[in-house]
């Protein structure tokens, strides 16, 4: 396992201590889940529109 060393502001340590406790885990798990659920975040851009809740793609592929 390797080790890091970050600097935090007053604030994001506040936050982060407020979380972990909220979550009952300390604020070192704490920090690795967030990073955790970060890393595997992944952005998918929207080529259709949006009709009554549901993305049609035919027909902003045939405008294109």
């Amino acid at each position: 396992m390797k080790k890091i060393h970050i600097n935090l502001t007053d604030e994001l340590h506040a936050e982060l201590k407020n979380r972990a406790e909220f979550n009952h885990r300390t604020i070192q798990r704490e920090v690795v889940l967030l990073l955790e659920r970060g890393m595997r975040t992944v952005e998918v851009p929207v080529i259709g529109k949006i009709e009554n809740g549901v993305i049609t793609i035919e027909e902003e592929l045939a405008r294109r």
